[in-house]
């Protein structure tokens, strides 16, 4: 049921990004890098404050449901924490930007000002919308989890195309998010309806803050790490500088969900066989997650390798080439990462967030560190590499590489169990002989010519998947597993099944 629901999830984020691809198409083209700039900015800004709304009550949320507590006590207790934060959030943004403006005499542009208002009402409602998504995903109903980002999808993505074809700016296009913060909001509590409240509980909320507690600190680090980045490239280079690297970034969003569904998927699962003492299963979970990553994720990555530059040019425009270095560093930290994923769930599913929160911050440190060696030219009179957005992608690589290791490690400590799979090596063969012939005939082929870039897409696939069949990590046994898990018919039950609970 995990594949099936992962598989559902999949499916459900391509067609979103798919649709959001839509809409950058037409931003991208129209707009220019600027303008997304702007709102990358605005994004980074309110990023680095946005550890407030993060603080690890969602894990607390998810865990303290899997184990059976009284379902409609959490969602109360959660409420009442999420509606705080959020709400000290706004307070802080505002009071910040009035003592910035008012104390140090920097002033906003008025295009940036207003994009940073809109974009703080857009994160305190997806923030309220956090109460609902969490409680789908605790009880790991995906559907519900996963529908209403699909109907702000097919809002918002048209939204966004008039704009772009209209002229309509920057201001407008921050708009359309907020639009369809809106449209997910509805959809949310229309689907969360059956759901009951009552009053919050002391001992729940002592409960959830003693889980929460070990990552609070981690937190704080977390979201000014993949937040900072963006404004020290604003602030030491340009906003174009940050439309490439914000925009680029957007291509890995599908992915990175994936992985962290799958992650939010275990969580529950690994919990409940944590608590059983079969710690055999959790080591089969952790294996046949990675290896369903590693599978899905290695020809995706090899084609963002080998291709970068004519997917560049026809998704984005060639005002975005700059960006095909940063394209490339980012795809490979995300194959890194999602792989480090499963065994990142099964340390907090043992119910030791300690031991995570602590390897974080060691990551979330170097990460920091290298953004401040490597983005600017030059820091307190100090001289650095000055690599810009190219810096900042390979600092998250570097980081992300070093903390493999650990987490790794730490599962073989506790646990016991080897932390590397032997498939993977597979996967990887394939791979390279993919990237081989892929890199090989697109020297070759005029492959800016659409009909030749697709046709390559697809040779290269083909030899994947060859090379699986030939090692014999794709058999008769895979293909039926993938085809019963996207199977039509039983995903259709399972979806109508959950959405008529």
């Amino acid at each position: 049921m995990i594949a099936r629901k992962s598989v559902f999830i999949l499916i459900v984020k391509l067609i979103s990004q798919f649709l959001a691809f839509i809409g950058l198409f037409f931003v991208a083209h129209f707009m220019g890098p600027e303008p997304l700039g702007i709102i990358g900015f605005a994004t980074g800004i309110l990023g680095m404050f946005s550890f407030f709304l993060y603080l690890g009550f969602e894990g607390s949320h998810v865990k303290r449901i899997s184990e059976g507590m009284d379902i409609s006590k959490c969602i109360s207790t959660y409420a009442t924490i999420r509606i705080f934060l959020t709400s000290f959030f706004i307070i802080t943004i505002l009071s910040s930007i009035f003592i910035w403006e008012t104390f140090f005499d920097n002033k906003f542009i008025y295009e940036q000002k207003i994009v940073i208002y809109i974009l703080l009402a857009t994160m305190a409602l997806e923030s309220i919308n956090r109460i609902m998504s969490d409680t789908f995903t605790a009880e790991k109903l995906s559907a519900k989890q996963e529908i209403p980002g699909l109907i702000r999808s097919f809002f918002q993505s048209p939204l966004k195309v008039g704009i772009a074809v209209g002229g309509f700016g920057v201001i407008n296009l921050a708009g359309a998010n907020l639009a369809g913060a809106f449209v997910f909001t509805f959809v949310s509590i229309f689907l969360f309806r059956k759901y009951h409240f009552v009053k919050p509980d002391w001992f729940y909320f002592k409960s959830y803050l003693k889980f929460a507690l070990p990552a609070m600190f981690l937190m704080f680090f977390l979201r000014i790490s993949i937040s900072i980045d963006k404004v020290m490239i604003g602030v030491f280079f340009s906003l174009t500088d940050v439309g490439h690297y914000y925009t680029v970034g957007q291509f890995f969003i599908v992915l990175q969900t994936l992985s962290a569904a799958v992650a939010m998927l275990l969580f529950p699962s690994i919990s409940k066989a944590h608590k059983n003492n079969e710690d055999i299963k959790i080591f089969h979970l952790v294996q046949k997650s990675e290896r369903f990553l590693s599978m899905l994720f290695v020809p995706i990555i090899v084609v963002i390798l080998a291709l970068a530059n004519p997917i560049i040019h026809f998704l984005l425009g060639d005002s975005f080439l700059p960006a095909v270095p940063i394209f490339q560093v980012s795809g490979i930290t995300i194959l890194i990462y999602s792989l480090n994923r499963p065994y990142q769930s099964a340390v907090v599913g043992i119910n030791r967030p300690d031991i995570m929160a602590k390897l974080s911050f060691v990551g979330l440190i170097m990460v920091l560190l290298f953004n401040f060696i490597l983005i600017p030219k030059d820091f307190l009179g100090i001289n650095f590499f000055g690599l810009g957005a190219f810096g900042a992608a390979l600092g998250t690589l570097f980081a992300t590489m070093i903390m493999t290791i650990p987490t790794r490690f730490v599962m073989y400590r506790i646990l016991g169990f080897k932390t590397y799979n032997n498939r993977i090596f597979i996967h990887f063969t394939a791979g390279t002989l993919m990237f081989l012939i892929l890199y090989s005939l697109s020297s070759i082929l005029p492959i800016y010519n659409l009909y030749y870039f697709v046709s390559l897409i697809f040779v290269g696939i083909f030899v994947y998947l060859l090379v699986l069949f030939i090692l014999k990590e794709l058999g008769k046994k895979e293909i039926q597993f993938f085809a019963d898990t996207i199977n039509y018919t039983k995903m259709k039950k399972y979806i109508l099944g959950e959405l008529r609970d």
